[in-house]
């Protein structure tokens, strides 16, 4: 851990280490560069204004600067300062700072897939979550390579996951946000349509758990979700974009 100075901004680096072992193309992801890059641009889009920096006049919480940043190798956090709209029976705005969290990859780091078989069944991903201490079923995602596309970002995971050996197309389903209150993410989604899985294809990085490929029928996924087995929020937000699409075989 040290404290620099970027363009007048306190960066406390954490410098995480990845786990030794780790494939090179999860080292890319994750490369020092890329974080660099990307404080710089937090910076400058301040400065700049291309980041839209809000007006507590119309009811927003409007930045006026940078108090400090604190990073490592998978994220950064800022810290900005702020100012609130008043409160009831108040003239002036309420001075203070508000955090967010941005992936080192940027505000489109990664993508997901919604995998559906020719039966109509769901296919997803079992994985144990370090922060939940848990074991989840999830949508299968992950970062994005440099320079790699979302689609090909969303078959790959898919394919890393869940071991896909065929499917019949992808589809763009849009944009997920997985926590608007402190995450500034945006998530595309694909579905993959007529899908085949072999578990023994899965292949996972020494940083990640045992992970595989469940199928569900429809009446096994609602059952999963009334019970609370079933919560992540990006594969319930994917299911509701693929259903407003009218593309689910259910």
């Amino acid at each position: 851990m040290y404290i620099r100075h970027e363009d007048g901004v306190e960066v406390l680096d954490l410098n995480g280490q990845l786990a030794d072992g780790s494939l090179a193309s999860v080292r890319k992801k994750f490369a020092q560069s890329i974080q660099s890059a990307l404080i710089h641009r937090l910076i400058a889009e301040v400065e700049d204004t291309s980041l839209y920096l809000g007006d507590w006049q119309k009811g927003e919480i409007q930045i006026t600067g940078i108090v400090r940043i604190t990073t490592n190798r998978y994220w950064t956090e800022i810290d900005y300062s702020v100012l609130f709209p008043p409160k009831p029976g108040k003239i002036e705005p309420a001075k203070g700072t508000y955090r967010n969290i941005v992936w080192n990859a940027g505000e489109t780091p990664g993508c997901g897939a919604l995998l559906q078989s020719s039966s109509g069944d769901l296919i997803v991903v079992r994985s144990f979550r370090h922060a939940m201490r848990s074991w989840r079923l999830e949508l299968p995602t992950g970062v994005r390579r440099p320079d790699e596309s979302d689609e090909a970002c969303a078959i790959r995971e898919a394919t890393e996951e869940c071991g896909v050996v065929s499917f019949t197309r992808a589809i763009r389903l849009g944009m997920v946000q997985p926590d608007t209150g402190v995450l500034r993410s945006n998530m595309p989604v694909y579905l993959l349509t007529d899908v085949v899985v072999d578990g023994a294809r899965v292949q996972r990085d020494i940083s990640e758990s045992t992970m595989g490929p469940i199928q569900l029928t429809w009446a096994d996924y609602r059952r999963r979700v009334v019970s609370d087995e079933i919560n992540d929020a990006r594969l319930l937000a994917a299911i509701e974009k693929a259903r407003a699409h009218d593309l689910l075989v259910s």
